[in-house]
C-alpha cells in the first residue's frame, strides 16, 4: 500500500461519515430536483439512456420506466413550505415498472449510470435511499483525495483554510442525488491543485495541468453548466502563473489541458444534439424583450446566500451565525490576498472575483427569454471555493491565528446546519429543537446518530488539518516529484 493510500482511505471514511449523515437526515427527495435525478439514474441503469419525449411537458422532460417505489413520494407536498414536514412524501411499497417523467431526461448519462448501476449491484435498485447512499460515498471519495493532498502540505494552516471554504450548502449536496454534489467535490480537488500551482516554488507543472484538464473534462461531462466553474479556475490559474516571472508552465501541458476540456465540451454538445436537447422552459420565461438587467443584478445576494447558508426550495436555512463564520473565513482570505506581497495573486484574485460574479449575470442575460431567471446559488459553489484557495496561498503571518481555527469553525457550522435541516424535515421550522418523534417525518436511523456521526467526522477532518506535523511521511506539496 502506498504512502498516500492510508490517509486517503482514512479521509474517505470520515468524508463518508459526513456525507451519509446528510443522506440519512434529509427528507425523502429533499435535495434539489432529486426525484428527477433518481428516476434518471434508475432508468439509465436499466439501459434506458434517453426515454420517450413528453409532448405535454417542457422539452427537457423524458418518459422512462422505473419501479413504482422510485416514481412515488413526490416532495412537492412539503418542499414549498418550510413549516411542513417531510412525512407527506410516502413511497409506494410496490416495485412494478411504471412510466415516469424526469426533467433530467436529456442530461449526459455518465453520473446516472454510476449511481444507478451501483444501486442495482447491491440489490436496491427500487430504493431511492440506496441511490443517495451510493452518490454520497462516491462524492466522499473525491473529497478524500483532495483532503489527502492537503495533508501533504508542509503548512497545515494554509491547508485548513482552503478546506474550510467548503460551505454548509456544499455539504448538504454531498448527501443527495444530484450531479451538483459530484461537481463540487471535483472542483474542491481542482482548487487544491490550483493552489499548489500558484503557491509552490517547484512543482510538476505539466502533471498538475494534466490533472486539472482531466478534472475539468469530467466536470463538464457530468454537469455541463459547471463549465462556468471550470473557466473560473482556469482563468485564475493562467493569470496567476503569467504574472509570475518564473517559468511555471509550458505550452504543451497547457494545450493538453485545454484540449481535454474542449473535447469534453464537444462530446456534451454532440450528445445534446443527438438527443434533441433544447434550452427552453416556458414556465419561468420573461414575457417582454427587455434584458432585465436590474432583475438579474437583484438576484446576486440570493446567489450568495444559496451558495453558503440556504437553498432556494426551502431545503434549509442556517442560522445567522453560520453565515458569519463563512463571512469571517472569506474576509480572512481576501485580507490575506490584499496584504500579501505578491501582485500576481492579487491579479489572480481579481480575475476569480470577476468570473464568479459575472457567470450568473451573463448566463441569465443570455437565457432569460428562453428559460427565465433560473440561476441558483448552488451553481456558484464550485467557483466560490476559490476564495479560501487563494487565501491559503497568500496567507501572511498576521492572519495565521485566525486561519488556524478556520476548519474547526467550519465543521461546527456544518453540524449546526445539519441540526437545522433535521428539524425542518422532521417537524418543520416551527417544530421542536429537540427533534422529538411525536409527529411528522422520522429519519431511517433517527436524527441523533447522524448528528453525532457528522460532528465526529467533520471535527476529525478539521483537527487533522490543525496538526503541525504531517500524519504520514509524504513529500511536501511544493517539492518536485
Amino acid at each position: 500500500m502506498t504512502r498516500h493510500a492510508v490517509p486517503t482511505l482514512a479521509a474517505w471514511g470520515l468524508c463518508s461519515l459526513v456525507a451519509l449523515s446528510w443522506a440519512l437526515t434529509v427528507g425523502r427527495y429533499g435535495g434539489p430536483d432529486e426525484p428527477a435525478h433518481v428516476v434518471r439514474a434508475a432508468a439509465v441503469a436499466n439501459g434506458e439512456l434517453v426515454g420517450e419525449p413528453a409532448p405535454d411537458l417542457e422539452p427537457g422532460y423524458r418518459f422512462v420506466e422505473v419501479p413504482r417505489s422510485i416514481a412515488s413520494g413526490d416532495p412537492a407536498c412539503y418542499r414549498h413550505d418550510a413549516r411542513t414536514d417531510a412525512s407527506c412524501a410516502v413511497a409506494s411499497p410496490q416495485s412494478e415498472p411504471v412510466s415516469a417523467a424526469t426533467s433530467a431526461g436529456t442530461f449526459p448519462p455518465t453520473y446516472y449510470a454510476g449511481v444507478g448501476l451501483a444501486a442495482r449491484l447491491v440489490g436496491a435498485a427500487d430504493h431511492a435511499l440506496a441511490h443517495r447512499v451510493v452518490a454520497a460515498i462516491a462524492v466522499a471519495l473525491v473529497l478524500a483525495v483532495a483532503y489527502a493532498r492537503l495533508l501533504a502540505w508542509p503548512d497545515r494552516t494554509r491547508a485548513g483554510l482552503l478546506w474550510a471554504g467548503i460551505t454548509p450548502a456544499a455539504w448538504f449536496l454531498t448527501g443527495v442525488v444530484n450531479t451538483n454534489g459530484l461537481e463540487i467535490a471535483l472542483l474542491v480537488l481542482a482548487w487544491v491543485l490550483a493552489a499548489e500551482l500558484l503557491g509552490a516554488a517547484a512543482v510538476t507543472v505539466p502533471r498538475h495541468l494534466a490533472a486539472l484538464g482531466a478534472i475539468g473534462a469530467v466536470v463538464i461531462a457530468t454537469r455541463p453548466v459547471a463549465i462556468t466553474g471550470v473557466i473560473t479556475i482556469g482563468a485564475t490559474i493562467l493569470v496567476g502563473l503569467q504574472a509570475d516571472r518564473r517559468p511555471r508552465w509550458n505550452d504543451r501541458a497547457l494545450v493538453g489541458a485545454l484540449g481535454a476540456v474542449g473535447g469534453a465540451a464537444a462530446l456534451v454538445l454532440a450528445w445534446w444534439v443527438a438527443v434533441g436537447g433544447q434550452v427552453r422552459d416556458s414556465r419561468g420565461v420573461l414575457a417582454d424583450e427587455g434584458w432585465r438587467l436590474p432583475e438579474v443584478l437583484g438576484g446576486v445576494d440570493d446567489t450568495l446566500a444559496e451558495a453558503v447558508w440556504s437553498l432556494g426550495w426551502d431545503e434549509f436555512t442556517a442560522p445567522l451565525a453560520v453565515l458569519l463564520v463563512w463571512v469571517a473565513l472569506a474576509g480572512t482570505s481576501l485580507a490575506a490576498v490584499a496584504w500579501g506581497v505578491e501582485h500576481r495573486l492579487r491579479r489572480a484574485a481579481l480575475v476569480w472575483a470577476t468570473c464568479t460574479v459575472a457567470a450568473p449575470i451573463v448566463f441569465e442575460l443570455l437565457t432569460a427569454r428562453r428559460i427565465g431567471l433560473v440561476w441558483q446559488g448552488r451553481y456558484s459553489i464550485g467557483a466560490l471555493l476559490g476564495v479560501t484557495a487563494l487565501g491559503a496561498v497568500a496567507l501572511p503571518g498576521r492572519l495565521r491565528p485566525v486561519a488556524r481555527v478556520a476548519p474547526v469553525l467550519a465543521a461546527l457550522a456544518s453540524t449546526v446546519t445539519l441540526w437545522v435541516a433535521a428539524r425542518r424535515y422532521i417537524s418543520g421550522v416551527d417544530g421542536s429543537w429537540w427533534l422529538d418523534r411525536t409527529s411528522g417525518w422520522w429519519p431511517p436511523i433517527g436524527p441523533w446518530l447522524p448528528l453525532l456521526a457528522h460532528t465526529a467526522g467533520a471535527l476529525a477532518l478539521a483537527i487533522g488539518l490543525t496538526r503541525h506535523r504531517p500524519l504520514v511521511p509524504v513529500a511536501p506539496a511544493g517539492s518536485a516529484r
